[in-house]
């Protein structure tokens, strides 16, 4: 047990929290945060790259090789969720990696951004109720 130290997860949540919580204000108003997209949109595409890579090969892997049915089903679902997530983001981040493509199209980058800062809150919520409770008790 403690192989795997939660807290440092858990201070990536915390870090990737206020980088899409700058990210959903600069998305309200486009034109005015122009300068600030770019810079926080490379940010947390950074840390959300090796936040999961990291998660991945740590947490997802030792809880589902535990050899439990429920725990490998329950890290079998979250991690099918997060590969989902994380296609969606690279799309995103993609489709919206400079200011001029943003300025085209302002408020369908708002309305994505905002639906996609939803699933990614959803998605920290459930490793922090689920996954990180089992890490705890089993790692």
């Amino acid at each position: 047990l403690g192989i795997v130290n939660i807290s440092i997860y858990q201070k990536d949540h915390r870090c990737i929290q206020d980088m899409i919580a700058k990210l959903l204000t600069f998305s309200s108003d486009p034109a005015k945060y122009s300068y600030e997209i770019p810079n926080i949109l490379d940010r947390t595409n950074a840390k959300l790259y090796i936040h999961l890579i990291t998660e991945d090969a740590t947490i997802y892997n030792q809880l589902s090789n535990l050899g439990i049915p429920e725990i490998h089903q329950a890290t079998a679902r979250i991690c099918d969720e997060a590969m989902v997530l994380t296609k969606e983001w690279n799309r995103y981040f993609a489709r919206w990696s400079t200011i001029e493509k943003i300025k085209k199209k302002p408020d369908d980058f708002t309305t994505e951004t905002q639906s996609l800062i939803t699933k990614i809150k959803k998605k920290i919520t459930v490793e922090e109720s689920l996954l990180f409770p089992l890490a705890e008790k089993y790692l």
